[in-house]
């Protein structure tokens, strides 16, 4: 349940999906709209399904299944984070090197 509630709060501060609020099928749904790559859709669905089973029928994950869902997790992340692109990432650069020294001398 942890995994998945990391993944809601992601997908709410990178998508605007209010996945904190919503069942499975809803925040599938709610992907799917929002043009989301679909590759990475099964990782999600994978982990929320598995997640369901454990908190509404009462199932004990075994541990490789743990561990899959977090191998799932990070997979879903890495396919859905945004990149910068080369030239937000030459605005980036720009916007952050160090400043000239404005204070005044006595």
């Amino acid at each position: 349940s942890e995994i998945t509630d990391i993944l809601r709060h992601y997908l709410h501060q990178q998508y605007s999906i209010e996945a904190m609020e919503m069942t499975t099928p809803e925040i599938l749904a709610a992907y799917d709209l929002a043009g989301l790559r679909t590759d990475a859709r099964q990782f999600l669905a994978n982990i929320l399904v598995m997640a369901d089973f454990a908190k509404f029928a009462k199932a004990t994950p075994q541990r490789n299944e743990n561990e899959q869902s977090m191998t799932f997790a990070r997979q879903f992340i890495d396919g859905t984070k945004p990149t910068i692109n080369e030239p937000d990432a030459k605005l980036f650069e720009t916007k952050t090197e160090k400043l000239p020294n404005t204070e005044e001398k006595a």
